[in-house]
């Protein structure tokens, strides 16, 4: 969607769909920082959950994505 190849014009724009993605992993984050045994690196998740509004394309988002499933394998 976000280079407009998409015949799935249902879904809405890749802007609609982007900003309801970054919602759900900002929802994701916070939850994170208060949930044992994460929220011992409780400003690391609200660090990258503040960095969500300034995602402009999904490489961004994508990069927030995985800093945090690395913190998490590693809080594991």
């Amino acid at each position: 969607m976000e280079n407009g190849d998409t015949f799935a014009k249902h879904l809405g724009s890749f802007e609609k769909q982007f900003d309801k993605v970054k919602n759900y992993t900002s929802k994701a984050l916070i939850k994170l920082s208060k949930t044992k045994p994460f929220s011992t690196d409780k400003e690391f998740f609200l660090d990258l959950e503040s960095k969500i509004n300034f995602t402009e394309i999904t490489s961004q988002l994508m990069d927030i994505v995985n800093k945090s499933m690395d913190k998490v394998l590693e809080l594991r």
